[in-house]
């Protein structure tokens, strides 16, 4: 398994030293609690990286890095733009971030994943 480098928060920004050009200004958390990618992050994927099935990864973390968050909010099979804070569908797919790069068998869901 690869050595997990954890970020930094500065000004507000979370930066990570080995993706000098990517610095979300959300936690892992916040994105959970404000609904975002439609609550289907932790939905069950294929990954053409792996070449496996994944499926219910998000319990493989400590409960309480859920609590008060609905389980709609992150492990939904189906898109729900009304969970969303600004109720319109956005982001891109699974396919998009692989394409990109973004995507790699340490972490097969996105950078999420590997800062949990």
């Amino acid at each position: 398994m690869a050595q997990l480098i954890k970020p930094k928060k500065i000004r507000g920004k979370y930066f990570f030293s080995d993706f000098p050009d990517f610095y979300p200004n959300l936690s892992p958390r916040d994105i959970f609690k404000l609904g975002s990618f439609g609550g289907t992050y932790w939905r069950p994927i294929y990954s053409s990286v792996t070449k496996e099935s994944y499926k219910d990864v998000h319990k493989n973390y400590p409960p309480f890095w859920w609590n008060n968050i609905p389980e709609e909010n992150f492990s939904s099979e189906e898109y729900n733009k009304s969970i969303n804070k600004y109720r319109i569908e956005v982001g891109t797919t699974l396919e998009y971030w692989e394409g990109n790069g973004w995507i790699t068998k340490y972490h097969p869901y996105g950078w999420v994943h590997l800062v949990l």
